[in-house]
């Protein structure tokens, strides 16, 4: 019985494999499966709901300031109002704006839908993932593998989380997954039309997110390599005048981004290393990024998984065609000197790994080409087959918890820490007892008080620079950037200087605060927990 079923199985597997409409409609079918399962049709309907708020709304501002102020492309606004050099500034950016202006255009048209950005950047990811699945069966002929790795990519709970989100580190990654796939057909048949095509979506990756070119440099290491096999310095040549463009450009973008307007007030313009840390808080952001953003990334299992994975390459690294070698090894040091620089902000910044998780598919790639001896054994597919539905039950779990936590929901979730749970809890109810409020009352606020688009307004409390005044749909001011001003009644007082006419509170108990209320000259209404007020 068991021989048959093995059988009718491998018989299956090559009908499937000799029709590429059939292969691919398959892998399709699987992509859109794993959305569902991860609940990707009831998170569209979600504001900036979940893990990373602050980040979230940053990026919806500028998109919404094009809409609204209908701004030129290379001059985004924000909500928050920063004070520099004594004047008022709104104009800030990090990574190239280009699906916020697309969005903001398709607004023009559905109105203000978030479930636009959602989409985007969600159909980018997966496209991108369907030509990892594309490569890898170029590369390796074998349906299993085409399948399992691009899947087990997109079982990575950060990359899950983000995917289907207004980040657009998900995105990026996307991109380069798309550059890395015809950079293969490049290095396959030298074609330069290959190569420029990987280029274009290289440049649109790094600008979208920098660490996104961390492939990239790996393929200039490979084909370095190359010259010194092939001699060929015509080829080598042409194809380090071309990655000037993608490098290039997505420097000249972030150099223009870093000094525009206010920009380093809101966005990160420059590296925060490890070397300008003392080190007891090297070992504190160390733990932090041990508690939550590496297992958000890659959970224990893989995290061992592919750590025996290059323990094994390293120790047969002779046995692997020297091409490969350069490519991953490159791309593993990269990815190093990315958390070395960057290791101030490693200890909440989940989605900064996010373009790390390159190296994932390029391991496994590498293994397989290399080792198809050991890769197509039973036990090791078995293996990996069970990887990647584990990771694929964490990853689903997590997302559901932090869009619709219930307690059925955590039982089940038994690879999960109580930390990460609890971290689940937090965020969910932060949004549901303080900003729900805010999204819900935020279209009414000219209808119902009479506070004018352009009226400035203090929204409190509020740590960052965007959420709230997001919600609203108001510029104004919250806690960020005014810690110079420690009490409430210095900051609204000087609030009040700069321009603001309203107060909107979304914790009722700061009425009791008398700095705050010797500030307010009558409150227009209340709307579950958020309070309207004009300031005297």
């Amino acid at each position: 019985m068991e021989k048959r079923l093995t059988l009718s199985f491998s018989r299956l597997a090559q009908a499937i494999s000799k029709s590429p409409l059939r292969r691919d409609t398959l892998f399709v079918v699987l992509l859109l499966f794993y959305c569902a399962i991860y609940d990707y049709p009831a998170v569209l309907k979600r504001g900036i709901f979940g893990f990373h708020q602050w980040r979230q709304s940053d990026g919806l501002s500028i998109a919404m300031s094009y809409y609204e102020r209908q701004v030129p492309f290379h001059q985004p606004r924000i909500y928050a109002q920063i004070e520099k050099d004594g004047h008022l500034c709104d104009q800030a950016v990090g990574e190239f704006p280009l699906f916020y202006y697309i969005t903001s255009k398709i607004w023009q048209v559905t109105g203000p839908d978030l479930r636009v950005l959602r989409l985007l950047h969600t159909a980018v990811t997966l496209i991108g993932l369907y030509f990892l699945y594309k490569l890898a069966f170029l590369l390796l002929r074998s349906l299993f593998w085409a399948y399992v790795i691009p899947l087990h990519l997109f079982s990575s709970p950060v990359l899950v989380r983000y995917t289907n989100n207004f980040l657009p580190d998900a995105p990026a990654l996307g991109l380069a997954l798309i550059g890395l796939y015809f950079y293969f057909l490049y290095h396959q048949n030298r074609k330069p039309t290959y190569a420029v095509y990987s280029a274009g979506f290289y440049l649109l990756a790094g600008l979208l997110k920098i660490t996104a070119l961390l492939s990239f440099i790996g393929i200039l290491a490979a084909e370095t390599y190359k010259f010194y096999s092939t001699k060929n310095i015509r080829q080598l040549g042409f194809f380090i005048l071309l990655s000037l463009f993608p490098l290039g450009l997505t420097a000249t973008w972030y150099l223009y981004a870093k000094g525009y307007g206010c920009s380093g007030a809101i966005f990160l313009v420059e590296s925060l290393p490890i070397w300008n840390m003392s080190f007891f808080d090297i070992l504190s952001t160390l733990n932090k990024m041990l508690t939550f953003p590496l297992p958000a990334s890659v959970p224990i299992w893989n995290f061992i998984a592919y750590g025996l994975l290059i323990f094994y390459l390293a120790w047969n690294w002779r046995r692997i065609p020297l091409f490969y070698v350069s490519l991953t090894g490159t791309i593993l040091g990269g990815v190093l000197l990315f958390v070395i620089l960057f290791f101030q902000r490693m200890d909440v910044h989940d989605y900064y790994l996010i373009n790390t998780l390159i190296c994932m598919p390029l391991l496994s790639l590498t293994f397989v080409k290399s080792f198809p001896e050991i890769a197509h054994k039973r036990a090791i597919k078995l293996g990996a087959f069970l990887l990647l539905l584990l990771s694929t039950w964490h990853a689903a779990l997590a997302n559901r918890l932090q869009f619709n936590f219930s307690s059925k929901t955590a039982a089940l979730a038994l690879t999960m820490t109580e930390w990460e749970k609890g971290n689940h809890y937090y965020h969910y109810h932060l949004f549901l007892d303080h900003y729900q409020a805010l999204e819900e009352i935020g279209p009414h606020l000219e209808e119902k008080f009479g506070i004018q688009k352009n009226d400035l307004i203090v929204s409190l409390p509020d740590p960052s620079p965007n959420i709230t005044l997001f919600l609203l749909r108001r510029r104004g001011f919250t806690n960020f950037w005014y810690g110079n001003f420690p009490s409430y009644a210095e900051r609204l007082a000087h609030f009040r200087q700069l321009g603001a006419k309203y107060l909107i509170l979304n914790d009722t108990t700061l009425l009791n605060e008398e700095g705050i209320r010797s500030h307010i000259d009558s409150i227009l209404g209340r709307y579950r927990n958020a309070v309207i007020a004009k300031l005297r």
